[in-house]
């Protein structure tokens, strides 16, 4: 008979593995053994965005650690992003942060259009120009 603390560890597990961003994307899987695994070295390090750009981000840090292992941060963020944004729209991200989500307005308005991204003077500052 197995214990309550086992059947609740194994049911985690399970979960661990079952989330959208897993089945969907089963990559991901992969990207988090291998952050487990071979954690960056060093302050920051680049990360690729499911969208194709690179994003330089503290694996340290709750932004970081998410797009390290699951490849998003946000989804609910995200996925209002997708549907809002519209190709030939001007967009302006207030709050740009290390520009996550400016990446993502930029790719869905396209080459031709601007996302204009403000964030208070901070740390952040030098990592979205």
């Amino acid at each position: 008979m197995t214990s309550l603390s086992e059947g609740s560890n194994r049911k985690f597990r399970l979960n661990a593995i079952t989330q959208p961003y897993y089945l969907l994307r089963p990559d991901q899987i992969l990207r988090r053994l291998r952050f487990w695994y071979r954690r960056p070295q060093g302050a920051y390090s680049s990360v690729a965005l499911p969208w194709g750009l690179s994003i330089r981000c503290c694996p340290n840090e709750e932004i970081g650690y998410s797009l390290h292992t699951t490849g998003i941060y946000d989804l609910l963020l995200t996925e209002m992003i997708c549907r809002s944004v519209e190709r030939g729209e001007t967009v302006i991200d207030a709050g740009a942060n290390i520009g996550y989500a400016t990446s993502l307005m930029a790719i869905l308005a396209g080459p031709r259009e601007r996302v204009y991204a403000f964030e208070p003077p901070s740390a952040d500052l030098s990592r979205t120009q």
